[in-house]
């Protein structure tokens, strides 16, 4: 597969699928989409005429994909598979049908996001030109000072060392770019990585979802499947929002990474699997193992390497370079002229405290792409939340004309705040760190660095 600017895709999809946000977005790289609702339709056009690479989505009754890898011509383009979200035995089957990648679709959709794809376009370009090699933190925008540089720096040790990874911090910072860069780094790099939401799958199938079922293991159970775990062989498996499953597979997922084994539901027949685990949570999980929500023994074999991620206000050096990356991309995306922000707006969103994060951030530049089309954004174009935004107070700081030992000022400050927030909050940890707006594992670090209780004030 390689990159033209005269580059055809095609597309083979259901007939009421609304095509047009894939046709603007391939348009911005002088790519052209062509679109096929019939599978000997696409064969046939698959074979007049070079294509970039074809995207073929799965129907509701799992014929479309299979046919087409079955009937294709080995030696035509590439073909990239649209699966729906979370089905790892049609992934499978699609791999090893000759998909060179696979492509989720969200429960409802009938195409996968355009953006989705251009993604696997690019990594399957990557793939075939031999540039996969190039260092996936590169990927993660921040700023040349930004404090996501000290995690960045031992990501590579942690990615070699093959233990389990916990990457806590809140949602919207970013913890499935760490996981999936851990997972480049690593000696499992060219292994799959399957990325699993524990907080997006109902209880009662996750079980199965994770581990896998034999035929005849519940209602409906009409073939074995593998599971999630099974899938990611030889690879990383991501437990996202791994505080949100429910006790009694707490105890069983401890037992799989304590044995490297997995039975499937229905069987008695242990699988021995070589996989490397990456969790992340947005909730406090030692708040959760002293509530008894989570078990305290998992909580610490998934923890020997822990990484947090500090929230977008804990970061404020990284706003410009992420707003400016957004800029660009939805510029490509909506093909859209923006130029920049005005300082003004820059300094309204360092003040703002980005409760969704580099999510909500994201999602704001893209609103203001579409609504503004060109120019720069200004004042009136900021919604009224960010142009409320409290301004930092000074505490009544200057600097004395006989200069002042900066470090210990900031560091009495600081001491300042922690024991006031925790006297405002009458001891609870939790309600103190979100006075400070920061999370409560980095408050009880700071108090035990500092030596503070609530006794001290």
């Amino acid at each position: 597969m390689s990159e033209r600017e005269d580059a055809k895709i095609l597309l083979l999809c259901d007939e009421l699928a609304d095509t047009a946000s894939f046709a603007r977005a391939l348009n911005a790289r002088s790519w052209r989409l062509v679109v096929a609702h019939d599978v000997n339709d696409a064969l046939r056009m698959g074979q007049e005429e070079p294509w970039l690479c074809a995207v073929v989505c799965d129907d509701g009754k799992r014929t479309r994909l299979d046919a087409f890898l079955r009937q294709r011509d080995e030696k035509s383009c590439p073909v990239i598979g649209g699966v729906r979200q979370g089905d790892v035995a049609r992934s499978v089957v699609a791999m090893q049908l000759g998909a060179v990648m696979i492509v989720e679709m969200r429960p409802g959709e009938v195409l996968p996001s355009a953006s989705s794809v251009l993604s696997v376009i690019d990594e399957s370009i990557q793939i075939a030109e031999g540039t996969r090699g190039q260092d996936p933190r590169d990927r993660i925008v921040r700023a040349p000072d930004s404090p996501m540089n000290g995690i960045l720096d031992v990501l590579p040790q942690l990615a070699l060392a093959d233990a389990p990874v916990l990457i806590t911090g809140e949602s919207g910072t970013g913890k499935d770019l760490f996981a999936r860069a851990l997972h480049e780094l690593s000696a499992r790099a060219d292994a799959p990585f399957i990325p699993v939401n524990c907080g997006a799958i109902p209880n009662e199938l996750l079980e199965a979802e994770l581990f896998g079922y034999v035929k005849g293991a519940f209602t409906g159970a009409e073939q074995d499947r593998i599971g999630q775990f099974e899938a990611a062989q030889g690879g990383t498996i991501f437990l996202d929002e791994i505080g949100e499953m429910p006790a009694h597979l707490q105890v069983k997922l401890l037992r799989v990474l304590q044995d490297k084994q997995v039975t499937p539901v229905g069987s008695t027949t242990p699988r021995h699997i070589d996989f490397r685990v990456v969790a992340a949570s947005n909730r406090d999980l030692e708040q959760a193992v002293a509530t008894g929500e989570f078990r305290e023994d998992l909580f610490y074999r998934l923890g020997v390497l822990p990484i947090h991620l500090p929230a977008l206000r804990e970061r404020p050096q990284d706003i410009p370079v992420l707003s400016r990356h957004f800029i660009e991309v939805q510029n490509d995306q909506h093909r859209t002229d923006l130029v920049d922000m005005t300082r003004e707006v820059y300094t309204l969103f360092k003040r703002y405290e980005w409760p969704g994060n580099i999510r909500e951030l994201e999602n704001l530049i893209e609103r203001l792409c579409i609504l503004k089309g060109t120019g720069f954004i200004e004042r009136d174009d900021i919604p009224p939340t960010i142009l409320a935004a409290p301004v930092i107070p000074s505490f009544g700081l200057d600097v004395p004309s006989e200069g002042i030992d900066m470090t210990d000022t900031l560091e009495r400050l600081e001491k300042r705040l922690l024991t006031s927030a925790l006297v405002k909050a009458e001891g609870n940890k939790a309600r103190a760190a979100r006075l400070l707006g920061i999370n409560r594992t980095t408050l009880v670090e700071k108090l035990k660095r500092k030596q503070i209780s609530l006794d001290d004030s």
